[in-house]
């Protein structure tokens, strides 16, 4: 699989025409951003979420040397059932280091574009808080977005 990047943003990609996009979300990490690849089939339920989502979280239990080997990505909407996606650590380009739990970055949400077959079309940009590890995930409120908080460019 080949993604192209532009900074933390990606300019393209050959995932659409996998297997795995057929259902499986991919997360990719790249210049202080976590980017999160929805195929179509999984788009009306994570876009959807992402209309009250005011920021997410991901667990770092998917960091590779830990043995559940997966990533739990949750768009926080103050609610008390907020959406929870589990991504298998085999979609993710790389483990987040657990030195950067605590830390707020970009998250960067995306789908095929409608007119090139490896394009892609921004679908939002969310504060993102990167957690510790934690079995269970850790479901606890997140703090506020700190003020000084940007996403990236």
């Amino acid at each position: 699989m080949r993604i192209a990047n532009d900074g933390p943003r990606i300019r393209s990609t050959d995932y659409w025409r996998t297997e795995h996009a057929r259902g499986y979300c991919y997360l990719s990490v790249n210049a202080g951003a976590v980017r999160l690849l929805v195929p179509p089939p999984r788009q009306g339920e994570i876009v959807a979420a992402l209309r009250t989502a005011a920021r997410a979280s991901i667990d770092l239990a998917g960091a590779r040397r830990v043995a559940l080997h997966r990533v739990t990505l949750i768009l926080e909407d103050d609610s008390d059932a907020p959406y929870v996606l589990d991504v298998d650590a085999a979609q993710t380009d790389r483990a987040l280091p657990p030195g950067e739990a605590g830390r707020w970055v970009t998250l960067l949400v995306y789908g095929p574009a409608t007119d090139d077959p490896e394009g892609v079309a921004l679908l939002a940009t969310l504060p993102l808080l990167i957690r510790g590890v934690a079995v269970p995930p850790d479901l606890s409120p997140l703090p506020p977005v700190p003020v000084d908080w940007r996403p990236v460019s």
